[in-house]
C-alpha cells in the first residue's frame, strides 16, 4: 500500500504535465507532438507509459481527448515572439520568471534589469533563475550594484528608493 501511494504522490507531483498530455492525445498525436519537437522524449515515454496503464487497467478506455486538451495545445503551440537584440529576448524570459521586468541599455553594452512595481524582495528561486538566465546568455553581473533588496521611499507618495535590480554586461 505505502509503495501505491509513493508512486501516484510521484506521478502527480512532479509529472502532473505528462499526466495533462498523456490525458490529451492519442498515440499518434503524442508520435506527432515528439517528432515537431512539441514534447521532449522523456514526456513522450511517460505519456505512453501512463496510457498503457490505464490501458491495461481499463481495457475499454479510450484514450485522448481528455479535457486538458485545449489548454495543452495551447501551451505547446504558443508563438515565441522574434526579438530584434538579445536583451529583449533576455526580458521576455524573465518576464516568464517574474512578470514585471524592464531591460534598460545603461551604456553601450551594459543593462540594468529592474521590477519596478514589486513591493518586496524577488523569492530565492526566482531570483536564481534571473541570474542564471543572463548568464546562460552569455552575460556577466556586476555583482556591486547586484541587489534583490526592496527600499521604501520615506515619503509613501515617491516611488521606492531600491527595487530587486540585476546590472550586466552582453
Amino acid at each position: 500500500m505505502i509503495k501505491l501511494k509513493n508512486i501516484l504522490e510521484a506521478t502527480m507531483s512532479t509529472d502532473l504535465d505528462t499526466y495533462k498530455i498523456a490525458d490529451s492525445f492519442t498515440p499518434q498525436e503524442l508520435k506527432r507532438l515528439k517528432a515537431d519537437g512539441k514534447i521532449s522524449g522523456e514526456v513522450y515515454n511517460g505519456a505512453i507509459e501512463l496510457q498503457r496503464s490505464w490501458k491495461q487497467t481499463h481495457p475499454t478506455m479510450r484514450i485522448g481527448g481528455g479535457a486538458y486538451k485545449q489548454a495543452m495545445l495551447k501551451q505547446l503551440n504558443e508563438d515565441i515572439p522574434e526579438f530584434s537584440t538579445k536583451a529583449e529576448s533576455i526580458e521576455y524570459e524573465m518576464n516568464r520568471i517574474q512578470k514585471g521586468v524592464s531591460i534598460s541599455e545603461r551604456e553601450k553594452g551594459r543593462y540594468r534589469a529592474r521590477w519596478s512595481y514589486v513591493r518586496s524582495p524577488l523569492s530565492p528561486a526566482d531570483w536564481k533563475a534571473s541570474i542564471k538566465l543572463i548568464i546562460d546568455a552569455g552575460g556577466k553581473i556586476d555583482k556591486d550594484w547586484t541587489r534583490n533588496d526592496y527600499e521604501a521611499n520615506y515619503d509613501r507618495e515617491e516611488p521606492p528608493e531600491w527595487v530587486p535590480s540585476i546590472y550586466f554586461t552582453l
